[in-house]
């Protein structure tokens, strides 16, 4: 037997097995590691976000016409629309995007002109 084992009757002789964690009056409790799921975050302009996990994507259509994109969730329903989201429209199939920024359609003269821009984000939660 090893003379450096220490067992747990001795931790809790020592009162260490009963020590809260250190963010225990946070009222948070956090995983040690990040988790490996993806999630697609949508970003508007007033600060408000919302992620939908990419595992209940059913189908998405690109809309050239209007440059538009829907995302069919099992629970929602989102629709961007913008300019160049083609490119866009493909890494999310990818599952390769993580935020989705909205932003202001003035600002387009000044943004790089291959790059998509999302004017407009419209999430529908489905009954």
């Amino acid at each position: 037997m090893s003379q450096g084992f220490k067992s747990k009757f001795d931790q809790m002789r020592e009162n260490k097995a009963a020590k809260p964690p250190s963010d225990a009056n946070t009222g948070m409790d956090h995983y040690p590691d990040e988790g490996h799921g993806r999630n697609l975050c949508f970003c508007w302009a007033d600060g408000k976000r919302l992620f939908l996990n990419y595992a209940y994507v059913v189908s998405g259509e690109f809309l050239p016409e209007n440059e538009t994109i829907k995302l069919h969730f099992t629970t929602h329903e989102a629709t961007m629309q913008g300019a160049n989201l083609e490119g866009l429209f493909f890494d999310i199939m990818q599952q390769k995007i993580k935020l989705i920024n909205c932003v202001d359609k003035r600002y387009e003269a000044v943004e790089n002109k291959d790059e998509p821009l999302v004017y407009t984000i419209t999430i529908k939660k489905l009954e």
